[in-house]
């Protein structure tokens, strides 16, 4: 009988969330020097949501200070923006460090709020950086705690 009444409520619960258009996705956020997320929670959002729009309500929930919009983030966590965000290794070789994003492991090629969620989705910020050498592009949103600069993860 108690079985039958939790999934009985569980079932009201779901028709209400669906009715009223409210889900959830999972966001996180991972910092520069290693993969332990900074942040790491679960929030509610209404059917049409962008993911750039939930992700700034979670820096604003938990009161994190950041540059950016739902378009994109350019700094929280007080990691580096601008000037201070390139690193310079040659005259033919630099690496541009910055938030990426993921959905559900994957990395779009469009800006966070073009993005609609659906119920259950997983954003994952992490600070990243492209790579250029030899006049190209190498690689983009490669974590940097994958290999974590000095100048930024001493301890």
């Amino acid at each position: 009988m108690n079985n039958f009444i939790v999934s009985f409520i569980s079932l009201i619960l779901c028709s209400y969330n669906f009715a009223n258009g409210v889900n959830s996705a999972q966001v996180e956020f991972i910092g520069i020097c290693e993969s332990t997320p900074l942040i790491e929670t679960s929030l509610a959002f209404e059917i049409g949501d962008n993911l750039g729009e939930v992700s700034i309500r979670v820096l604003e929930k938990y009161n994190i200070d950041y540059q950016g919009n739902a378009r994109g983030i350019n700094t929280a966590f007080d990691t580096p923006f601008g000037d201070e965000s390139l690193v310079i290794l040659s005259d033919i070789e630099m690496k541009a460090y910055g938030w990426c994003f993921s959905i559900n492991g994957q990395v779009p090629e469009v800006f966070a709020d073009q993005i609609t969620l659906s119920d259950g989705d997983k954003i994952s910020w992490y600070f990243a950086f492209a790579h250029y050498k030899d006049g190209e592009w190498i690689a983009q949103c490669s974590p940097s705690w994958k290999n974590p600069l000095k100048k930024w993860c001493s301890k």
